[in-house]
């Protein structure tokens, strides 16, 4: 659920930042990922260092004068105790995507007909995929791969063609003729091989296993929905970045 949301540690105090690689920076990109937010009203939680917690929407965005305006009729105790904390940080989801920033600036400004809370537009946010909701869908070329051993047979080694990949899990094909690996199924010592330079040694649980037909309607095998277990948190981030790198792929192909 939205309000079950927290902040991801970012490691700011320090000024190291170990996901880097989920940043989004420059004003022109960072305010075209938050202008769905503005146009579709999404619920935006904003965050203090002290605890204070209240949950708006975005009013406006102005790249001009650099501000974030977000509606402001929201519990005034919590608001008050919000701005008097000094830093907060807010927290947004666009379907898929979670996106979260730092606000700087934060104040609240009187206007008609109402208030507003304003803060400067983020110089960073972060953008990360949620965890079981997304799956992007791999292509046939150059498509990652999962090696195991079949779980009732150890002596056979299988390398399957991975169909869909979350960092919640995994859709994987079973080629037609192979010992069928039933739903329930607990699989370790899976070698997922996103790409050449990225390789992680993993677990799942099987889900499901339905048949896959090609074109003509001819079996081609069996796809195993799979979810991850126990999965590290390097391997969780190689996953996210995977998956945003080949969304940001296909949009860009479809605006060409």
């Amino acid at each position: 659920m939205f309000l079950d949301t927290q902040l991801v540690p970012v490691g700011e105090d320090d000024g190291y930042d170990p996901l880097v690689e989920f940043q989004v920076t420059g004003q022109a990109e960072i305010c075209g990922y938050l202008k769905p937010l503005l146009d579709r009203s999404l619920p935006v939680r904003i965050s203090s260092a002290r605890g204070q917690t209240i949950t708006t929407c975005l009013w406006s965005l102005d790249a001009a004068h650099n501000t974030l305006n977000f509606a402001a009729d929201v519990d005034p105790l919590a608001l008050e105790g919000l701005l008097q904390a000094g830093r907060a940080a807010a927290v947004a989801y666009d379907d898929s995507v979670k996106y979260q920033f730092a606000l700087a600036g934060l104040k609240l400004v009187e206007g008609t007909p109402a208030n507003s809370l304003q803060c400067d537009i983020p110089e960073v946010i972060y953008r990360f995929q949620r965890r079981n909701y997304f799956r992007a869908k791999a292509g046939e070329r150059g498509s990652p791969t999962a090696r195991l051993r079949h779980p009732a047979d150890p002596g056979m080694a299988l390398t399957l063609r991975v169909l869909d990949v979350s960092v919640g899990g995994c859709g994987l094909l079973l080629p037609k003729g192979a010992p069928e690996i039933p739903a329930g199924t607990s699989v370790t010592g899976v070698r997922l091989e996103l790409d050449p330079d990225s390789r992680h040694l993993l677990s799942f649980m099987v889900r499901s296993a339905s048949q896959m037909l090609d074109g003509n309607g001819e079996a081609v095998g069996t796809r195993l929905g799979c979810q991850w277990t126990d999965l590290p948190g390097q391997a969780e981030r190689a996953l996210q970045l995977y998956v945003d790198n080949l969304q940001k792929r296909r949009r860009m192909l479809a605006r060409r």
